[in-house]
């Protein structure tokens, strides 16, 4: 495939990416609006517990299911591939359930002052159906079913929630947070079934699945790991605003998140085409691919953040933003990092498809523990901008940790990662 054919390809799932974004985006501005600020910050707290506690809970499947579903189905070992699909879905629903029970108990100390402490276990629900979604997708996307794969796995969840909060604005004209996250829990759980039932009208019948769960959980849970700390690195900084200053502070934070996630509209378009890829690659081409998803990243990724960021003000203005010169500079400087994720992004698919994902996982908890260094040091001389560049800090050092893996232990020389030659 060429540098023209993966942006084409990538073009065509670009208006999923879109919309999905856009149904959040729009929902997230009507819950601001519906609810009070103080209960806005609580259901934004609880909304990226949930994004958070989804990859836990499944396992690490959904990133597994994409490594080795797509070589199971391109060599049509339907066995396998039941099997793999059977196993991580029972996962999810056994194991899965009890890591979100620990992990919901053991952060109810830290929502003391919050009000998202009453309606916290919610999460026992929303994180599996969560969790499900997710798996489900990556099957989907290993059977070279893309369009649906993204469609299901973010756009409809969204959209549903949309739907829902639209049906219930006219009605409840001031709602609670219990009845946003009820919203966010039901359109998950549509959205499972709805994927069962595609996958099961497509399916080819087996009659004997195959399981291979010593090997599939190897590799799952150093997957899950990375992952999970991906999104909580990610996520880190609100769950950080709402210990050291509220729920008020996480209503004006929140937008941030919001906004600067359009910048991964495109992003996401060109990872779902260019995963499978990269996992089933002959050693010969993998150079060739590597520049190729670094070089259609930098393109479609750097345009959009400048976008975001001549058009901050005005989206914040969407949200009602009580405090605009509060929100504008961390806006912008979360943005600056995210200019930085086409590096991360392929470092991250050489190591997990290619490499040991294990060295993902080191690199994210040095970052980590960078960004909440950075994050605390600079939040008592800053305030919020402290926090964003903190965070800023320790993604570009999870960043380097990462390339350095790639260079040294895949053998890969660091412009090729870096998209600069072939």
């Amino acid at each position: 495939m060429t540098m023209h054919d993966l942006l084409a390809a990538s073009a065509k799932l670009f208006p999923l990416s879109l919309a999905q974004q856009a149904g959040r985006l729009v929902f997230t501005i009507l819950m601001a609006r519906w609810l009070g600020p103080e209960s806005y910050g609580a259901f934004a707290t609880l909304f990226v517990l949930i994004e958070i506690l989804i990859l836990p809970t499944g396992l690490g499947f959904s990133q597994s299911i994409v490594r080795y579903g797509a070589r199971y189905h391109r060599e049509q070992e339907q066995a396998h591939l039941e099997g793999i699909l059977r196993f991580s879905l029972l996962s999810t629903i056994t194991v899965g359930c009890l890591i979100a029970a620990a992990v919901t108990w053991a952060i109810l100390p830290l929502l003391e002052q919050s009000l998202s402490q009453h309606v916290v276990f919610h999460l026992l629900l929303a994180a599996p159906f969560g969790a499900l979604v997710q798996i489900q997708a990556g099957y989907l996307l290993a059977t070279q079913r893309p369009n649906t794969s993204l469609a299901t796995k973010q756009l409809i969840p969204d959209w549903l929630t949309l739907g829902g909060v639209l049906a219930l604005f006219p009605i409840l004209h001031e709602a609670t947070v219990h009845e946003a996250i009820w919203l966010i829990t039901l359109s998950y759980a549509a959205t499972a079934a709805i994927q069962w039932l595609i996958i099961q009208k497509r399916k080819q019948p087996t009659t004997s699945p195959r399981y291979q769960g010593k090997k599939w959980l190897n590799r799952s849970l150093p997957l899950m790991l990375a992952a999970s700390g991906t999104a909580l690195v990610t996520r880190l900084d609100i769950l950080l605003v709402s210990q050291l200053e509220g729920d008020l502070a996480v209503a004006v934070f929140f937008p941030v998140f919001i906004i600067a996630g359009l910048g991964l509209i495109p992003v996401h378009a060109v990872m779902t085409v260019s995963k499978p890829l990269i996992a089933n690659a002959h050693k010969d081409e993998i150079y060739r691919l590597c520049v190729q998803n670094t070089r259609a990243l930098f393109i479609v990724n750097t345009p959009s953040i400048i976008f975001l960021g001549l058009t901050g003000a005005w989206l914040l203005e969407l949200y009602g933003e009580r405090y605009p010169d509060i929100a504008l500079p961390v806006l912008l400087i979360t943005l600056a990092g995210r200019l930085l994720v086409p590096l991360r992004l392929s470092a991250n698919a050489l190591i997990k498809l290619r490499g040991n994902p294990w060295h993902a996982s080191f690199g994210l908890v040095i970052g980590t523990i960078t960004a909440l260094l950075c994050a605390f040091w600079l939040h008592q001389l800053y305030g919020l901008n402290g926090i964003a560049f903190g965070f800023v800090v320790g993604f570009a050092t999870g960043i380097v940790i990462r390339m350095a893996f790639v260079r040294f232990a895949l053998n890969v020389p660091l412009k090729i990662i870096c998209g600069i030659s072939e």
